[in-house]
């Protein structure tokens, strides 16, 4: 009878079990995230996925016990309050208990409020520190090694040459528009051809001088004899990828969107003079990049041959031999007669494949304004290449302004079920990345005097406070 008149009886009951309740079901919903956090906190991940999980764990809890203890008391000091109630059979003392109660549940939700609203805000991981105690620097050897002493005039005047070519997004969407024509890759399917495909069947054509007389370039060819803008953006992407989504990152890029994936369907879709219209609205038409497929010059690298045949009968011959062949019709490229000479790794001065980072760093110097544009393919390769991922480390580590172009940024919210992107992210190593030609990897990671702090510095670039993902 007293419980009814002094609490509202069974009310007391319903609300402390209720509590009691919501905090089990606080704690089952924090079970999955902290999984996952205590999954990745091993080193396999990585020091620096392994030093964010470690991170998340700890803020994580924290936060679970910050919504579990209050309603444990609140639950709990009810419970006590009816179960003395009903031993004691007297209500004398029971307001005395109330107000030690609400006493002790306001201070734990004040105690317990403070975390939520940053008041102990904890930083993020930073990158592990040098000897010195100095943040690392980029682990990628700078210029100068690999030169006995000083960068060779050679050296020197190919780098220049290379940071002086560009190609407009006039000109890019100029050369999409002329894909599948009769006269220019007549196969082109838009969402079956690879970057790949388009530069042996259409861009190696359109830029030699004949038979037995050389090539250039595409930008060179495509430039009139004025003076080319450098370009002000350096674009990092797969050949493997679409070819169409890596025009339409550009031009998404150029209008300032957020993803990719609804220009590809334009650009599929054949409305390249409506996505022209729009860039010359913007003033965007022509917006200079670097992109390596324009900007190389294919006839002293690959027009004329493959790269050599792996043992038959493994993996890598499988890959070997589907990348000489059009992803379309399944038929072997034919190869370019411009007789122009090959330099490669081999000619390390005169080589064009050699400078991506380098010229990076040149472009950030003396462009005002230069960015960094990384392209990501839908299966997300780009971060497998071992060239793409020397650029990124190295724009993320000169502090160059970055920017990232998904085909959509499904998969990369908070709530996403599916986890198994953040764990290919997670996991990556430069040790696994791959290249078209072994001896660049291998000249690359000749210049990484550690690959474990390397992969740091690249989750860092990726996941970091100012990675690229963690800016969508």
């Amino acid at each position: 009878g007293s419980i009814s008149k002094d609490m509202g009886g069974p009310m007391v009951i319903y609300v402390g079990i209720g509590s009691l309740i919501v905090a089990v079901m606080i704690l089952q919903a924090f079970t999955e995230p902290l999984a996952l956090t205590v999954a990745f906190s091993t080193p396999q991940t990585g020091i620096y996925t392994m030093a964010e999980a470690v991170w998340a764990h700890g803020i994580l809890w924290r936060l679970r016990q910050t919504m579990v203890l209050p309603t444990v008391m609140i639950g709990v000091g009810l419970l006590c309050r009816v179960l003395y109630l009903t031993v004691m059979h007297k209500s004398n003392g029971v307001g005395l208990i109330m107000v030690i109660h609400r006493v002790a549940v306001m201070l734990v939700e004040s105690a317990c409020l403070l975390p939520m609203l940053g008041l102990f805000h904890e930083q993020r991981p930073q990158l592990p520190k040098a000897d010195g105690g100095a943040p690392l620097a980029s682990q990628i050897g700078s210029v100068d090694e690999g030169h006995e002493n000083q960068p060779s005039a050679e050296w020197k005047a190919k780098l220049t040459d290379l940071a002086r070519r560009s190609i407009s997004v006039g000109d890019l969407l100029s050369f999409y528009a002329q894909l599948g024509s009769t006269e220019i890759m007549p196969r082109y399917d838009p969402w079956r051809s690879t970057t790949n495909d388009v530069v042996r069947q259409a861009i190696i054509p359109l830029s030699h001088d004949g038979q037995g007389k050389g090539g250039k370039a595409y930008s060179t060819v495509r430039s009139s004899q004025a003076l080319v803008a450098p370009a002000r953006c350096m674009v990092t992407h797969t050949w493997s990828g679409l070819f169409v989504d890596l025009v339409a990152a550009v031009v998404a890029d150029a209008l300032d969107l957020s993803e990719y994936g609804a220009v590809a369907e334009g650009l599929a879709g054949g409305h390249c003079e409506a996505l022209r219209h729009k860039l010359q609205a913007r003033g965007a038409l022509d917006d200079t990049y670097w992109i390596c497929a324009f900007c190389i010059n294919q006839h002293c690298s690959i027009c004329g041959s493959f790269s050599p045949e792996p043992q038959q009968r493994t993996v890598a011959h499988a890959k070997w031999d589907a990348d000489r062949r059009d992803t379309v019709t399944g038929e072997v490229f034919v190869l370019c007669e411009c007789g122009e000479p090959q330099v490669l790794n081999d000619n390390p001065d005169e080589c064009e494949l050699n400078k991506f980072d380098q010229m990076m760093g040149l472009l950030h110097v003396e462009v005002q304004g230069f960015r960094h544009l990384v392209v990501v393919d839908r299966q997300f390769r780009v971060f497998s290449r071992v060239w793409c991922v020397a650029e990124l480390v190295e724009a993320h580590f000169s502090r160059i302004e970055q920017r990232v172009q998904l085909c959509s940024c499904k998969g990369l919210h908070d709530d996403d079920e599916d986890h198994d992107l953040y764990v290919r992210l997670a996991t990556l190593t430069v040790a696994n990345a791959e290249a078209s030609r072994p001896e660049d990897k291998d000249a690359i990671l000749a210049r990484i005097p550690c690959i474990r702090e390397f992969d740091a510095q690249l989750q860092a670039a990726i996941f970091g406070q100012h990675g690229l993902l963690n800016r969508r």
